[in-house]
């Protein structure tokens, strides 16, 4: 599993610094796609019962959870860059997409946590137990972030250029909790 991850990291740091070729985007895609995919054969995947389920939630839900971490930068980047109107299209057009992919996550940790935790009270009987409610309270953090931004922060910078330097705090802070 290490190898095949090494393997995609590599890849994606090679095409890193020429993204503006399609070439390098392919092999940059095909790298991360590796590096996911490599989360099949390590950890919760390798280990727990069922397999045949688990090799498809593990890496699926790391997927979307690095749509997510990944596409925050990238969104902070474009609020500096571009005019007031086209940063609202770009925070709607990213929103769009990360619905769903908080759908997945959701879901599919729902499914790790049902295969991890035989009963509720591992949940703080057991060091997995402690990490899975550390992680909950962070991820309902991140939600918290996430839906301000949404309800509140995109439609004002819709209205008020002023706003944007609060949505790019707020995609730091979503970028911390991550972390």
């Amino acid at each position: 599993g290490l190898a095949v991850a090494a393997t995609g990291l590599v890849l994606m740091l090679v095409a890193l610094p020429r993204l503006e070729h399609g070439s390098n985007r392919v092999v940059g895609v095909a790298g991360g796609l590796i590096a996911i995919a490599a989360l099949a054969f390590s950890g919760h995947a390798a280990t727990t019962e069922p397999r045949w389920l688990m090799r498809w939630v593990v890496p699926l839900h790391a997927l979307c959870a690095a749509f997510w971490l990944g596409s925050l930068p990238v969104l902070a980047a474009a609020l500096r860059a571009e005019p007031a109107d086209r940063a609202v299209r770009l925070v709607d057009r990213f929103s769009a997409h990360a619905i769903g992919a908080v759908a997945v996550i959701l879901a599919l940790g729902a499914v790790l946590a049902v295969v991890q935790v035989a009963h509720v009270a591992m949940l703080w009987q057991s060091a997995y137990g402690a990490a899975l409610l550390g992680k909950l309270a962070t991820v309902a953090l991140l939600l918290g972030v996430a839906i301000h931004n949404k309800w509140w922060r995109t439609p004002r910078i819709a209205t008020d250029a002023a706003a944007l330097p609060g949505l790019r705090r707020a995609i730091r802070i979503e970028y911390a909790l991550f972390a």
